[in-house]
């Protein structure tokens, strides 16, 4: 399992997953509802019912992808390949502030460059939405370490239910087993995959309130 820390664990996280023997069904879930795909989802599914010019579309879809998925990505990639995370599921809580930090700014910067081109309503609140849920997630992380794939889960589940209900319903009936994915591989205990679901509602919540 190339994802695993190395033997010498030096935290409760790492040894729950060193420890741990997923059920193969686990493994493929957490990598299909892997948070850059249901992010990616969420922005192409939220774009396209928000406007029917193809070109607004196009330079939204741009924007927001690059900044919401792209650039955090990178971030993360730049980070295991300079030693500053372990592996990309980012095992140790301690590697993780940078990370979102840098997330936070990158969708900021989204946000505020689709607000400057008149992007479509549901667009600007889906990510700020997006900037509520990763401050508490990161706040969160300060305790525990937050499933950020409930979390982002979560989220995109209730912001899909008022674009997409029929997408929303089976995202929404996922959850339980994504939940159970991630502590199945070891990479959270339940109450950090209960934390992830209910910080991604509260950030999805900001979502609701300004769409």
């Amino acid at each position: 399992m190339a994802d695993r820390p190395p033997v010498d664990v030096l935290d409760a996280d790492e040894a729950r997953l060193a420890a741990a023997r997923p059920h193969r069904a686990a493994v493929i879930l957490g990598r299909v509802l892997d948070p850059p795909w249901v992010v990616a989802f969420l922005l192409i599914v939220v774009t396209v019912t928000s406007t029917r010019d193809p070109r607004t579309a196009a330079w939204v879809l741009a924007v927001s992808l690059g900044g919401v998925v792209a650039v955090p990505y990178l971030l993360l990639w730049l980070a295991m390949r300079q030693g500053r995370a372990s592996d990309r599921h980012v095992v140790r809580r301690r590697e993780r502030p940078a990370l979102y930090l840098g997330t936070l700014v990158s969708v900021a910067s989204a946000l505020t460059g689709l607000y400057a081109g008149g992007a479509p309503r549901p667009v600007l609140a889906t990510l700020a939405g997006m900037c509520v849920g990763l401050l508490l997630v990161a706040a969160g992380n300060t305790i525990t370490k937050v499933s950020f794939h409930v979390a982002v889960a979560a989220g995109a589940a209730i912001i899909l239910l008022t674009t997409a209900p029929v997408l929303g319903t089976v995202l929404t009936a996922l959850l339980p087993s994504v939940m159970w994915a991630r502590v199945s591989e070891g990479r959270h205990s339940r109450l950090q995959v209960v934390a992830g679901a209910v910080l991604g509602a509260l950030g999805a919540g900001t979502y609701l309130l300004i769409r």
